[in-house]
């Protein structure tokens, strides 16, 4: 994965960053994320968990859906997986993950954006999301050669996750 500076943000007038090809790009300096090849920009507020600020090994960006009525959270990665249903996300789902969440730049590039979020929520859930999706990172932990997930547990390989030197 390669991050780029593309733009400026609208907002703040901070460095956006984004990845080859995608639309979505985030700012490093507020709680944006925007898709400046719409009119007007498209612009997504960004969030992370109360009290997780600070230093972190990376962060993993998900598109987190809360359910209106009372059920469980549904969380969809931002970021490219193999499979929609990304391990992580999926744990997070089942535990029904919930947290506070607070304004703040994402610190993670989005691979996809919330257009598809809905889509890949339609197909999984069989139905409409009930509310737009909320654009969340949560921080990650570098243990050895892998990046841990705090709230499952679950490991993922750095080197897949983290650009690489040039």
């Amino acid at each position: 994965m390669t991050l780029v500076a593309l733009r400026r943000c609208p907002a703040c007038g901070g460095v956006l960053e984004g990845i080859a090809g995608v639309a979505w790009m985030t700012c490093g300096d507020c709680p944006t994320a925007w898709d400046l090849f719409t009119e007007p920009h498209t612009r997504l507020a960004t969030h992370q968990p109360a009290g997780e600020a600070g230093p972190a090994a990376a962060r993993l960006p998900f598109f987190h859906f809360r359910d209106a009525g009372g059920g469980n959270a549904v969380w969809l990665p931002a970021y490219r997986a193999a499979v929609p249903g990304s391990s992580v996300a999926t744990a997070l789902t089942e535990r029904g993950h919930a947290p506070d969440l607070v304004s703040a730049p994402l610190g993670s590039a989005v691979a996809r954006g919330p257009a598809e979020a809905l889509a890949l929520f339609a197909a999984l859930r069989s139905g409409a999301a009930p509310d737009p999706p909320l654009l969340v990172s949560l921080a990650l932990r570098r243990t050895g050669d892998a990046l841990v997930e705090p709230v499952t547990g679950l490991s993922l390989p750095a080197a897949r996750l983290l650009p690489r030197p040039a």
